[in-house]
């Protein structure tokens, strides 16, 4: 029975050529044809694995791709809000993004988690054009997906500049 000794990859390649020849120049046809189709069987398994390595570099650099633009769902969801309530909205970017609204929620409720300064400011000011436009807190909650409670304290300087909480002790 033909063995080879368990080396280091590298270094199987450059003696393959060598061990090649001796196996061939000692070996009778019909056992030239079983080593051949071995070959062969080998070679098959190793395209194969190949392939499916491929695949999976394809669908990880896929993937990646589709993160990064979900990173950018929070911009592009509060834009679609000054037109859309936040459900509607969701349907539409999940189209767009080729993922369930789910998903879209998900990002957004994370954009909105930020605490990022301009991230702050850009929702703040979101709800306040929607005040500006007419709407009410439920219908700007529907729209951002913010709790009630918050667009009213987001709004409580911009309707009644003048009522600051006091400090204690003042």
């Amino acid at each position: 029975m033909l063995t080879m000794p368990v080396k280091p990859f590298k270094p199987l390649l450059n003696g393959f050529d060598n061990m090649d020849r001796k196996i061939i120049d000692n070996l009778d046809r019909e056992a030239l044809i079983i080593v051949a189709e071995a070959y062969e069987k080998f070679a098959r398994k190793a395209r194969a694995k190949a392939a499916e390595l491929a695949d999976r570099e394809a669908n990880l650099i896929d993937i990646r791709s589709r993160l990064n633009n979900l990173m950018n769902v929070g911009f592009e969801l509060s834009e679609l809000l000054n037109q859309y309530e936040k459900t509607h909205a969701e349907k539409i970017l999940a189209k767009r993004h080729d993922c369930p609204p789910e998903t879209v929620a998900h990002y957004y409720k994370l954009f909105l988690r930020t605490n990022d300064a301009a991230t702050v400011r850009a929702r703040h000011l979101m709800v306040t054009r929607l005040a500006v436009r007419g709407f009410g807190n439920r219908e700007i909650s529907k729209r951002t997906g913010l709790h009630e409670v918050s667009i009213s304290r987001i709004l409580r300087p911009v309707l009644r500049p003048g009522s600051q909480k006091r400090k204690k002790g003042a």
